[in-house]
């Protein structure tokens, strides 16, 4: 194995341990905060479902990036894969979730507009956990990387498969 691809995926490894462990942390004392703070509005009626499905979806994507960590460590395939599916989930959620805020703010229904009220009054502090990664669109740098890495590592292994004439 050449030496930049296997430092560049232990470093990736290294920032998913940290992205991932200060996230959970940030997702639990988020939970902790809002729990003990959370106050039910009438105009806002489904806040609390809408933050529930939230910090739960980002609970379990800053719980995956810390394991994704542990395992891109020993720079197999199936890490390579885990972190493609997951950080590629991220992006789809972040842009998912944007496009449903609009589809629903331009939506004349009422019930759009109450549900999109409490999906927006929740949704900073239900993706707290998230927040660092957003900041330094750490998915997007990290996919590149990464399959530039594995591309390299996979392209400078010696083959294997012998050709006879």
């Amino acid at each position: 194995m050449t030496t930049w691809p296997k430092i560049t995926i232990r470093t990736i490894a290294l920032g998913n341990v940290v992205m991932g462990g200060f996230g959970l942390f940030l997702q639990i004392d988020g939970v902790i905060r809002s729990s003990l703070r959370h106050q039910f509005t009438a105009t806002r009626p489904h806040e609390t479902y809408a933050y529930w499905v939230i910090a739960c979806m980002c609970f379990a994507f800053v719980s995956l990036t810390l394991l994704s960590g542990f395992l891109l460590w020993r720079a197999g395939r199936p890490a390579l894969r885990l972190c493609n599916w997951l950080f590629g989930s991220q992006l789809v959620y972040w842009v998912g979730s944007s496009v449903l805020d609009v589809r629903l703010l331009t939506s004349k229904s009422e019930w759009a507009h109450r549900l999109v009220t409490s999906i927006g009054a929740v949704s900073g502090v239900g993706n707290v956990g998230l927040g660092p990664q957003v900041l330094s669109l750490y998915p997007v740098w990290v996919l590149v990387l990464l399959n530039l890495a594995y591309w390299r590592m996979g392209k400078a292994e010696p083959s294997t498969v012998k050709i006879s004439a």
